[in-house]
């Protein structure tokens, strides 16, 4: 008798776990996929990426933002192109922006063995070093097919900080090529380490000010774009420009200082 007992209150356990595992995947099916899914972008798992994310970024660099009134209503296709002040910038940019952004990136800040974190994240890849068209196509077509495409139009971190590098054409050409408006930002604030893994850990006052929107006629030369977008964050941080861009770091693991 008692292993009769033993036997059915072990099959009661089992019936309550399974069907509180039931439970769950129903709940998690039903309304969190898809409440996820209109947080940021049409995917779960970044929606859910992104929730964290903006707890990161509130706790760690106490970020601060303006300028949201240039968001309303933002739709794809759309160029966010941003001054570069820390490895971590499209992390705290994308923590303020209530839209998924496919950042570019360039290949030599991608840590050794993480393949999967930026396949996950959709980056696309630039090679600062051997340029190709192939990262452009990329990002034509997703702002042909409606997408928010993320740049660096300085091509690299700023040093001395508080500084506006000269900006590359790139961003002129996407513009110029698919007519997609640009949406100009500026973060300033951040920790100033030079390594992914100093930037995350050090605590910083990051602000983020959306400067507003801006295009131009199809078809415009993309180095008045590109010139246009520069003056226009220079007068608006009140940066001086740098006369020229540094050289390249070396190519070593951008995750360790």
């Amino acid at each position: 008798m008692r292993g009769e007992a033993l036997d059915v209150s072990n099959l009661d356990l089992l019936l309550i776990i399974a069907g509180g595992y039931l439970l769950i995947v129903t709940i998690w099916q039903i309304w969190i996929t898809p409440w996820l899914r209109r947080q940021v972008a049409d995917d779960a798992g970044i929606g859910a990426c992104t929730i964290l994310l903006g707890w990161y970024a509130r706790l760690v660099h106490r970020i601060s933002i303006s300028g949201q009134q240039h968001l309303k209503g933002l739709e794809g296709p759309l160029i966010v192109a941003c001054n570069h002040s820390s490895p971590i910038d499209p992390l705290l940019v994308q923590a303020g922006f209530p839209k998924f952004i496919q950042w570019m990136m360039a290949m030599d800040q991608m840590p050794p063995d993480s393949q999967m974190i930026w396949r996950f994240t959709r980056v696309i890849p630039t090679d600062r070093r051997r340029p190709s068209a192939r990262s452009a196509i990329k990002a034509i077509r997703g702002l042909r097919s409606g997408r928010i495409i993320g740049i660096f139009p300085e091509g690299q971190i700023a040093v001395p900080p508080e500084r506006i590098m000269p900006f590359h054409q790139g961003v002129g050409e996407l513009a110029s090529r698919t007519g997609s408006p640009v949406l100009l930002v500026h973060i300033s604030g951040t920790s100033g380490s030079m390594s992914i893994a100093g930037a995350f850990l050090r605590r910083s006052r990051t602000h983020i000010h959306f400067l507003g929107v801006m295009s131009w006629p199809g078809k415009s030369d993309p180095a008045l774009i590109t010139a246009d977008l520069q003056q226009r964050l220079m007068e608006s941080t009140g940066w001086p420009a740098a006369p020229e861009s540094p050289p390249l770091p070396d190519e070593t693991d951008p995750f360790l200082p």
